[in-house]
């Protein structure tokens, strides 16, 4: 179970241009609200074959699948419906790199088949699936989606590196309607990029960089954006781990100013072995946007990309 509080300080814009000042901020925010309440389940069937479902009693998402274990490299052959492979799949689903940026959203489960194979110091995964995920439901055009995911582990001197890339391809098409009448109404979505993982000592490096580009067919639009996540962490003794972390999204290139920068830091606290507290502060902001902006709706917008959030989340597991 996973929960959150979360305060939102906006700023205020004021704009100059007309004969009078006007206003213009967001109202802040301070909410409590419920993350995640998965109830899970793993059986052994045999010792190399077993059945696992996760459901999300307040999201009502499923998780549910049966894994073959090939041999006893790690690797295995998954069916059912799984979160797909991609990233870094930090827990906080609120950067951009995973639900804000690239829209995987944390209740996202696809229907397919995964394999992942652990040759040498390779670790790689790929998932061919229905490709639902902005849909939702069956899917109506027959183009399954795909995704992969591979990284390499090394261990430079007292150092441990993984690095890697990952790839997730949702082809758009024609869907038939109840008149057996064609239309383009899937959207083609693109996401790549790198991504590694840095340990030293106490210390312990994350970052990851993503293209994505987006064609809707219905709407005739394209849209080409990039995310960038860093993180650093420092654990001064077993159970605190304290925390910096830089993180960028332009939602489309081709817009300026349009670059999202958001920087923070925070901590987390293992009380216990079932039990995780975690704070962080995060401030977000657009440079330019406020004097980029031309009417009321882009100076709402504006002072929408400038605020400061603390955030406090509680993880309970057993």
């Amino acid at each position: 179970m996973r929960g959150a509080v979360i305060a939102t300080f906006p700023r205020e814009i004021i704009d100059e241009s007309g004969d009078e000042a006007t206003s213009f901020q967001l109202p802040s925010l301070r909410s409590a609200f419920l993350m995640q309440d998965d109830v899970y389940l793993t059986l052994g069937v045999t010792k190399s074959f077993s059945l696992y479902v996760d459901y999300g009693v307040g999201s009502g998402s499923l998780e549910a699948f049966a894994l073959k274990q090939l041999g006893d490299s790690g690797g295995y052959v998954k069916v059912g419906q799984f979160v797909p492979a991609y990233g870094l799949k930090l827990p906080n689903h609120r950067t951009y790199i995973r639900e804000e940026g690239l829209g995987i959203e944390p209740n996202l489960r696809e229907a397919g088949v995964e394999v992942r194979i652990t040759p040498g110091k390779l670790n790689a995964y790929l998932s061919v699936i229905n490709g639902t995920a902005l849909t939702g439901g069956l899917n109506p055009d027959w183009k399954p989606a795909v995704t992969g995911r591979a990284d390499v582990n090394l261990s430079p001197g007292p150092a441990m590196l993984t690095f890697g890339a990952s790839g997730w391809y949702e082809p758009g098409g024609a869907v038939e309607t109840e008149n057996y009448q064609e239309f383009d109404r899937r959207t083609l979505d693109l996401r790549a990029g790198p991504y590694l993982m840095l340990s030293a000592g106490k210390f312990t490096v994350l970052a990851e960089a993503d293209y994505r580009r987006t064609s809707d067919n219905a709407a005739e639009t394209l849209t080409t954006s990039y995310v960038t996540y860093t993180e650093l962490d420092f654990a001064p003794r077993q159970g605190l781990d304290l925390q910096l972390f830089y993180e960028a999204w332009d939602p489309e290139i081709t817009l300026t100013p349009n670059l999202m920068h958001r920087a923070g830091a925070g901590f987390e606290l293992f009380p216990s072995g079932f039990s995780e507290i975690r704070v962080l502060y995060r401030h977000t902001f657009v440079p330019g946007a406020e004097e980029a902006a031309k009417d009321s709706r882009t100076l709402l917008s504006a002072a929408n990309q400038d605020m400061d959030e603390v955030v406090l989340f509680a993880h309970f597991f057993l």
